[in-house]
């Protein structure tokens, strides 16, 4: 189940923060990951690896 920031300011200033992008190996993280993390202040989830 992927964590929302709800209406916590904090949660979403930190997803604001986070590393996803439009291009690059970051634009490969999982939303859900990214959300999971910024609710919960965990580490950031690491880009897929590449083939």
């Amino acid at each position: 189940m992927t964590a929302a920031p709800g209406d916590g300011t904090r949660a979403w200033q930190r997803f604001a923060d986070s590393p996803i992008s439009h291009a690059g190996p970051t634009a490969w993280l999982r939303l859900g990951e990214v959300l999971d993390a910024a609710a919960h202040g965990t580490p950031w989830p690491q880009p897929p690896t590449s083939r």
